[in-house]
């Protein structure tokens, strides 16, 4: 694995963060800003240094799998006990619907049942 430096004079705001008082939870849309621009930007650091940390463990997450899924394809088995695991790799099956097809082959029903949803997405570029 890499060697992952985090800045340690941020980890401790990090985890002592109090969310609750920080961001009360009103439905007002005029609140006050609570975070001076220096906070937000050490958040926003925090963050990305944290994702890309994230990152890297995901990487090792996934070599370390496909080395277990590899001895398990040769081993041929979808089940196997290692010391005080049981590691599976099993097939599952699963019906969806095809919504593509349906949409360009029966657009009048589609659109007579589709509803439209609204969410809010998050990201720092």
């Amino acid at each position: 694995m890499a060697d992952i430096r985090v800045n340690t004079q941020r980890d401790t705001a990090l985890s002592t963060f109090p969310t609750q008082t920080r961001f009360p939870l009103s439905k007002s849309k005029h609140r006050r800003h609570t975070i001076s621009a220096n906070e937000l930007t050490a958040k926003v650091r925090d963050l990305r240094e944290l994702q890309a940390f994230a990152a890297e463990l995901q990487a090792e997450i996934d070599t370390l799998t496909d080395a277990l899924k590899e001895e398990m394809t040769a081993r041929g088995v979808e089940e196997m006990a290692v010391d005080v695991f049981k590691v599976r790799w099993t097939t599952v099956k699963s019906c969806r619907f095809d919504t593509t097809a349906f949409k360009r082959e029966q657009a009048g029903l589609y659109a007579m049942y589709s509803k439209e949803s609204t969410t809010r997405r998050f990201s720092v570029a």
